[in-house]
């Protein structure tokens, strides 16, 4: 971070990987909280940067924890959010914000970014191949898959990285994939995606780089 952009004053909102609402936190979230949280005491030990430091729980309708318990997903993330406010606490990482992402807020921002995207017609449509499951009735995301590693045979593994040998890849490119909420093989289907074009528009990228600029 250069001296000319670190100015008395200047605001910074600092965030971490994102923890799923449906578990415990894992030391991968730890390590990264923990750099973090040094960097953002850093900026305010300096005293010319006012932080905002605000990692989130990822929310979703339906959660992996409600398949296995019953629980009702609201309960379930609510559960969560005080385990994870707790081991966090545990560890001496603080936030100015912990919250949630299906917060009314963060509805309420996203839809107004998207509607904004949609009116330029920076939104497209576009078919794709995903994973089905016919027993749940539902399209699997990547967490929700489970097989052998395309590049190392390792078993186990999910649908968007092996944590044997680390390479990422597509779901549809897992070995005999399976949910792992019932544990059936799922089908290819097409289903349709929305895909934002904010990259190719004229601004974007320069304003990419200068966020970039700015961390150094």
């Amino acid at each position: 971070m250069t001296k000319k952009n670190s100015a008395p004053g200047s605001t910074f909102l600092v965030t971490s990987a994102l923890p799923y609402a449906n578990g415990d936190i894992h030391l991968g979230h730890l390590l990264e909280a923990v750099q973090t949280d040094v960097f953002v005491r850093f900026q305010k030990l300096r005293g010319t940067a006012r932080c905002t430091y605000a990692p989130t729980i990822r929310t979703a309708l339906r959660y992996k924890s409600s398949h296995e318990t019953g629980d009702h997903a609201a309960r379930v993330g609510g559960r969560n959010l005080q385990r994870h406010k707790s081991d966090y606490a545990g560890f001496n990482i603080g936030f100015d914000i912990f919250y949630t992402t299906d917060s009314p807020e963060n509805r309420f921002y996203a839809e107004l970014i998207y509607k904004g995207l949609r009116d330029k017609r920076l939104v497209e449509e576009k078919e794709i191949s995903q994973y089905y499951c016919e027993t749940d009735g539902r399209f699997l995301p990547d967490r929700f898959i489970k097989g052998t590693c395309p590049i190392c045979s390792a078993v186990e593994q999910y649908g968007d990285v092996c944590e044997v040998c680390g390479s990422t890849y597509d779901p549809t490119d897992l070995k005999s994939p399976v949910c792992i909420t019932c544990g059936k093989p799922p089908v290819l289907k097409k289903t349709t995606h929305l895909f934002c074009q904010a990259l190719g528009t004229s601004g974007f990228s320069e304003h990419v780089c200068q966020v970039r600029r700015l961390g150094r």
